[in-house]
């Protein structure tokens, strides 16, 4: 073989975070590649033919014409990446269950060991209430930090 032993991916924790950091891309990236695709199709090709006419290189078509009519896309994607992260349970519990030792422990990991296995039910929901409204004030962020111009 290439290698002349297995390597440990799931019993380190740097190598955890990298398995667990290429699931959640591969899971999350063609989702947000179709966002921005269907954001690419709305731009008008007439656009580009006008720059092309003006003497625009692809550099500035792209800084001028594609880059501000793909913001609202590229912040709807953001925002659900944003989201997809705090979501990440499924893939950490499936994988490591928080570990090696609490390695890859997040807050989702924390709030179901809280109520399921620590059978603090109440103050798993309270977590899961703050996490929520976390949810909200990121997405409100997003949407008064960058907001979208309309010309």
């Amino acid at each position: 073989g290439l290698i002349r032993s297995p390597i440990p991916w799931l019993s380190l924790p740097t190598g955890t975070m990298l398995v667990l950091s290429f699931v959640h891309a591969w899971t999350t990236i063609p989702f947000i590649m179709i966002i921005l695709l269907a954001g690419l199709q709305t731009i008008p090709v007439e656009l580009y033919e006008v720059a092309s006419i003006d003497g625009a290189n692809a550099v500035q078509k792209f800084r001028t014409i594609t880059l501000p009519l793909l913001r609202p896309s590229i912040l709807n994607s953001t925002m659900i990446s944003a989201i997809f992260a705090l979501r990440t349970f499924d893939i950490v519990f499936t994988l490591t269950r928080g570990g090696p030792g609490e390695a890859t422990d997040m807050f989702v990991t924390y709030i179901y060991n809280t109520a399921f296995v620590f059978g603090r039910i109440g103050y798993a929901a309270a977590l899961s209430i703050i996490m929520v409204f976390t949810s909200m004030l990121m997405v409100f962020l997003f949407v008064k930090l960058l907001p979208i111009e309309t010309d």
